[in-house]
């Protein structure tokens, strides 16, 4: 009886360290299933602005804010030995009010598991956060993310997401540039600009020696949904490549581009 209650801890240790800090239930997916969710999504009707964040988030100064750090032992892919690329999330607060949802997907089973925030996954430092606001907030969802890569997998970035459907990437020197949008619309209008937010990401896990990064991202606003996915290389490698359709014209705007090449777009009805 006791090998046998061994075997079991054994066993559930490894799956719990295969898991990781994905804590959500099992839900299938891939690239077809965000094309559908980008679909159904255009059916409803427009979520709105963001809610409202907890007050000791809502008022964080610039400074506050930038103290708080994700705990790098808590990083997506720390589970895995020897990998080349990391993960980190960036807390919601200050105007950063979007509430993104995160997921940790196994493309060989095409499973997939939320990360639900929990204060323990950050460092608050100095911030002055209150975390008693945060008790039971498990639907505060995060506001971005950064990839990191080896050997410094807790300090060298190389590609942040961050407001919006806001990011950038570092150049061959480690540099960072101006940062892209996912989908602009109605930049050169006399209508009012549209601001589409990336509302969902879900993560390939890597393989240690992996040396590309494939991210699956949602992107919702009044006028338009739509299903991202981009396969991003480490600096000084190449793959950087993605699949899509182009994005169609409704009534509800009038011009829109897009930089990122992976993109399935459907018309909010």
């Amino acid at each position: 009886m006791r090998n046998v209650r061994s075997r079991f801890l054994i066993q559930s240790g490894r799956f719990c360290r295969r898991r990781g800090i994905a804590d959500g239930q099992t839900r299938r997916f891939d690239y077809a299933v965000l094309q559908a969710m980008a679909h159904d999504l255009a059916r409803q009707p427009w979520g709105g602005a963001p809610r409202d964040l907890p007050p000791t988030l809502a008022n964080l100064t610039p400074q506050a804010y930038n103290s708080i750090q994700y705990d790098a032992n808590h990083s997506l892919w720390n589970n895995i030995e020897e990998r080349k690329l990391d993960i980190q999330f960036f807390h919601v607060g200050m105007g950063f009010r979007r509430r993104v949802r995160m997921f940790s997907l196994d493309a060989s089973t095409q499973q997939a598991r939320e990360i639900h925030f929990r204060p323990e996954l950050f460092k608050y430092n100095d911030a002055g956060v209150d975390t008693r606001q945060l008790e039971g907030q498990s639907d505060l969802g995060f506001a971005g993310f950064r990839v990191f890569k080896a050997p410094e997998l807790a300090r060298r970035d190389i590609v942040a997401f961050l407001g919006a459907s806001y990011f950038r990437a570092v150049d061959s020197t480690y540099q960072y540039g101006l940062s892209a949008r996912g989908l602009a619309v109605d930049t050169f209008t006399d209508a009012p600009e549209e601001f589409p937010d990336f509302t969902s990401f879900w993560f390939e896990t890597v393989k240690g020696d992996a040396t590309v990064f494939t991210v699956y991202a949602l992107l919702d606003s009044p006028s338009i949904t739509g299903g991202l996915q981009v396969h991003h290389p480490l600096p000084g490698y190449p793959g950087y490549h993605g699949r899509g359709k182009p994005p169609l014209r409704p009534q509800g705007y009038q011009t829109a581009g897009y930089r990122a090449d992976d993109q399935y777009v459907q018309l909010r009805q």
